[in-house]
């Protein structure tokens, strides 16, 4: 229908904490009702970053952060911050590239590079260039650079989102006194970055991929012969295929997998290659497995199917 307009997010209640899995970018700007200054500081001023936390703030040991060998600072609040206040806006040395040094990467923040790009009376924003805000050293960076992020929605009060070419941090809900400040991305914030919303799953998911890289890394570059990945599929996994026709020279190269494959199989001799044919009453086993064996065999598939495929987001993006 001509002049219809699309839908609004819905404005929270009031009494509630935002839904930040249904809230656009946009409307944490619309509804910042508290806008908090940083306390002003020249930059380039040894420790800065501390210099321009706010008086409702102050920085403490972070119990994110922090290990038994090592005390890392986090940010903490001094008093009541209520829902819908705006900090920021994260402060850094524009760059183009990440940093190789893991150590580094939570005081890196990427910001999407909008360009003004018209069509006749319409004007859009080219948002497929991006850099980011170093923030890894105090004297050129501002106390946002100390807040930790959260690792679950429980824990989680402030969002990060982008207005413009600023990016800012804004509060969910209220935040008692003493307790720290802990941020994640909005929904499309997130979505630029190719990580999940609930942050949980999101390191879940950055963890596991990391674990499977160091586990099968070695094994995923190596090219696997087609008779082994048959074996493998047929004997270890216990999946039905066809009959495979491989050189008798591989059968005999090829080391026996875990568990061993039945000993009741035919083989039948051609020249130079050999046939396997799995009789009709292996094939009627291995259809009606105990459903345990099929969940753990369908846990094997999905691991491979992760290792195998190309990763969904980049790792360096993770502060």
């Amino acid at each position: 229908m001509a002049g219809t307009q699309p839908p609004r997010s819905v404005t929270p209640n009031v009494q509630q904490d935002y839904d930040v899995t249904r809230m656009r970018e946009e409307d944490f700007e619309r509804l910042a009702v508290y806008i908090v200054p940083d306390v002003p500081c020249e930059k380039g001023v040894p420790g800065r970053a501390d210099k321009t936390l706010p008086r409702s703030l102050t920085l403490k040991p972070s119990l994110v952060l922090s290990t038994p060998t090592a005390t890392t600072e986090g940010v903490w609040s001094t008093g009541v911050i209520p829902r819908g206040t705006r900090f920021g806006p994260f402060e850094g040395v524009r760059t183009p590239s990440h940093p190789s040094d893991k150590q580094l990467w939570r005081y890196f923040w990427r910001v999407q590079e909008l360009r003004h790009v018209s069509y006749g009376n319409i004007k859009i924003f080219k948002d497929s260039d991006f850099y980011y805000l170093d923030g890894s050293d105090p004297a050129h960076s501002n106390w946002m650079r100390y807040v930790a992020s959260a690792y679950s929605f429980s824990v989680m009060n402030l969002v990060a989102c982008q207005h413009q070419e600023h990016i800012y941090f804004y509060t969910i809900r209220d935040i008692m006194p003493n307790e720290e400040l802990m941020v994640w991305y909005c929904r499309d914030f997130a979505k630029r970055l190719g990580y999940d919303i609930d942050p949980e799953r999101a390191t879940y998911s950055i963890c596991r991929e990391e674990t499977l890289k160091k586990t099968y890394g070695a094994i995923v570059k190596t090219p696997v012969p087609a008779e082994v990945a048959y074996n493998h599929v047929k004997h270890v996994m216990g999946l039905y295929l066809p009959a495979a026709t491989v050189t008798a020279s591989a059968i005999r190269n090829t080391p026996t997998p875990s568990p061993s494959p039945p000993v009741t199989t035919t083989t039948v001799v051609a020249s130079a290659t050999t046939t396997v044919v799995v009789p009709a009453k292996h094939l009627h086993q291995h259809h009606h497995q105990h459903l345990h064996q099929q969940q753990q065999q369908q846990h094997h598939i999905q691991v491979h199917q992760t290792v195998l495929r190309e990763p969904r987001r980049v790792k360096e993006e993770l502060r």
